[in-house]
């Protein structure tokens, strides 16, 4: 029988679904030379009972039956919370009434290595470690496995993670403990390489990192910022767009993994319980600086526990619509997204040593001038530069301190 390594390097998530499941620990899992999780069998251990074939969401998930969404935007009404969240708080508050009765959440948390890793959470306490994006590849490690040994101790678990990773914890449930667990997907831009990360952090923060935030809300919601203070407290503050690892992953798509251009857990229906992200274009009655999620209840379950919340004050909520909470968030619709004809150069010399920050530094400021050319050619993109343009130049900001007589 054929192992998990049928699974080709284009179509693997790193999930850690068959790592999770293999009776004889026959798979580790290991980075890739692009700085992915990829399974490596030990064939001395195999078996061939092709557990890890049919656990694998590549291979074996089928989507589920599903009504349409209730769609929502949401905040969560402890401002604090708020302020701290990449969007509205949702998963805070999913993850306190899970506490709240008895229960654990499990989500990514960082290390102290400044890798990404799921673990366990059982004190409120703990939660704060779980918000945030945190833009690298998740080491699942046991988690999977710790998550049916709560339920079958009939314990109620909250798990959040990449679509990928919400289909690698459903196939590995049973249906008699399914209703034990609340899987929340997140509306995923795609994972980029942890290599890659890596070489970025080290070069950036040669002094050692105290705090790294993907997403800080100091100028607001809609105006991200990378946010670091290092070890010798020193502060690090730059727009989001400015940021050469982001420039990289979110605008180019040169460090996405190869399974993330077409990815089959995204569109609908979504493997979770609940759906989670930000809600860009938010309607303007709602729209807010402290930060607005968008919420796709999926299931019976789902619903539930929004209501729930809704009706404990913890949640405020807005019912919206599928189209509006699309329009900002077209993964919501496909998981595909062209590979960048750069790509394969870019990742091939990643895979070969050459150093991100140099490769950026070659490739990233044509890829800029091509990117403004083709939006200077779109009526939309000439209003997008102009507004750019005005926002950066000096009289606008003159004009707008100069106060008109009333």
């Amino acid at each position: 029988m054929a192992t998990i390594e049928q699974v080709t390097d284009d179509r693997c998530t790193g999930c850690f679904g068959c790592f999770n499941v293999c009776p004889e620990d026959a798979i580790s899992m290991t980075l890739s030379s692009e700085g992915f999780y990829r399974p490596v069998v030990d064939k001395n251990r195999c078996t061939d009972c092709g557990r890890c074939i049919t656990h694998c969401p590549e291979l074996s998930w089928q989507a589920p039956l599903q009504h349409p969404p209730a769609v929502f935007a949401a905040w969560t009404t402890d401002d604090n919370v708020r302020m701290d969240s990449s969007s509205g708080g949702v998963f805070s508050e999913l993850a306190r009434a899970t506490l709240n009765r008895g229960g654990a959440v499990v989500a990514c948390a960082w290390n102290s290595q400044w890798d990404v890793e799921h673990i366990v959470v059982e004190s409120w306490n703990d939660v704060p470690r779980l918000r945030g994006s945190k833009y690298i590849p998740s080491r699942m490690g046991k988690v999977i496995s710790q998550i049916l040994g709560l339920a079958r101790q009939g314990r109620e678990v909250l798990f959040c993670g990449t679509p990928c990773q919400v289909a690698a914890v459903s196939l590995a449930l049973p249906n008699k403990l399914r209703h034990k667990v609340l899987l929340a997907d997140l509306i995923c831009h795609g994972v980029p390489s942890l290599k890659v990360f890596h070489q970025y952090r080290e070069k950036t923060f040669p002094d050692g990192l105290d705090r790294y935030q993907f997403r800080a809300k100091t100028k607001g919601w809609n105006c991200a910022s990378i946010e670091a203070i290092t070890k010798t407290q020193l502060r690090f503050s730059v727009r989001v767009t400015g940021d050469v690892f982001q420039q990289a992953f979110q605008v180019h798509h040169l460090i996405l993994m190869k399974s993330c251009h077409d990815c089959r857990f995204q569109g609908g229906p979504r493997p979770g319980d609940i759906t989670l992200g930000d809600f860009w274009r938010v309607p303007e009655r709602w729209n807010d600086q402290r930060g607005v999620s968008v919420i796709l209840a999926n299931s019976d379950a789902g619903r539930e526990r929004i209501t729930a919340l809704v009706d404990s004050s913890y949640l405020q909520v807005g019912e919206s619509t599928f189209p509006a909470a699309a329009a900002g968030n077209p993964r919501l619709l496909s998981g595909l997204r062209p590979i960048p004809p750069l790509r394969s150069v870019f990742m091939g010399l990643i895979a070969q040593g050459v150093s991100f920050m140099k490769l950026a530094r070659l490739f990233l400021p044509p890829l800029r001038i091509s990117q403004a050319v083709h939006l200077a050619n779109t009526p939309e993109g000439r209003k997008l530069l102009l507004k750019k343009a005005w926002e950066k130049n000096p009289l606008n900001k003159a004009i707008s301190r100069i106060r008109v007589p009333r």
